[in-house]
């Protein structure tokens, strides 16, 4: 069989890419939280955000986009919307007075406690659609690809 010059010999089946699969659920999943977390005036990203400056003491924006994953500049242009939107101030780090860490503000906390019975909503249902064994394999194999993508 002769090929044209515009074809290009297929050795892999295409449609078991793993970047696609795992973009196409990432958006969906995005958007399903997102969907939950919209009477809360709040996305997915930025939850996740708020929760990280929650529960880690001292972070800093890099420390923040390295726990989620993106790059710095994606991350402070997020942290800058939470600054607009008064829900995050900046610092002095109690233990490096040079070093700028990110706070919940009273209002921050407030979104928050908003947010947090429709993010338990949305989670309920993904856990509860797969149960609890699927799932934790879910994660597991997630942790899995980052691991190997870095």
């Amino acid at each position: 069989m002769r090929m044209q010059s515009n074809e290009i010999p297929i050795k892999l089946d295409r449609s078991r890419c793993a970047c696609l699969h795992l973009r196409r659920a990432s958006r969906a999943v995005s958007q399903f939280y997102d969907r939950y977390l919209q009477p809360a005036g709040i996305r997915g990203t930025q939850y996740a955000m708020l929760m990280h400056i929650t529960t880690i003491k001292d972070i800093t924006v890099g420390e923040l986009s390295e726990r989620l994953g993106m790059d710095q500049s994606t991350a402070t242009r997020g942290v800058k919307v939470l600054y607009k939107m008064g829900w995050i101030a900046f610092a002095t780090s109690r233990n490096d007075a040079r070093k700028k860490v990110l706070v919940l503000t009273s209002q921050g906390i407030d979104k928050i406690r908003e947010a947090d019975p429709l993010w338990e909503q949305a989670q309920a249902k993904i856990e509860n659609a797969l149960k609890t064994a699927p799932f934790d394999r879910l994660l597991g194999l997630l942790d899995q690809i980052t691991d190997i993508a870095k």
